[in-house]
């Protein structure tokens, strides 16, 4: 289930879901699938339920995830 959607200053969308993929995916302008990171068993950028993001002015993908942790990282993933 998606929860989130930023857009960065090039237009590229930043989609945060959890339910079976817990993950950030991220998309070009024009919608077409880049690539997705964390995810459940991810190691240290496992996501658990990201629920909202921000980006800051590096720019820097911030999504809260249950239980109140914070994720970051840059948009390479």
């Amino acid at each position: 289930l998606p929860t989130d959607v930023v857009i960065d200053d090039e237009g590229n969308y930043f989609v945060s879901e959890y339910g079976g993929n817990d993950r950030i995916s991220r998309f070009t302008p024009k919608l077409a699938y880049v690539k997705s990171f964390g995810g459940k068993d991810s190691g240290r950028a496992t996501l658990n339920r990201p629920q909202a993001m921000v980006l800051d002015h590096h720019p820097v993908v911030l999504a809260a995830r249950d239980p109140g942790v914070l994720y970051r990282s840059a948009p390479s993933g």
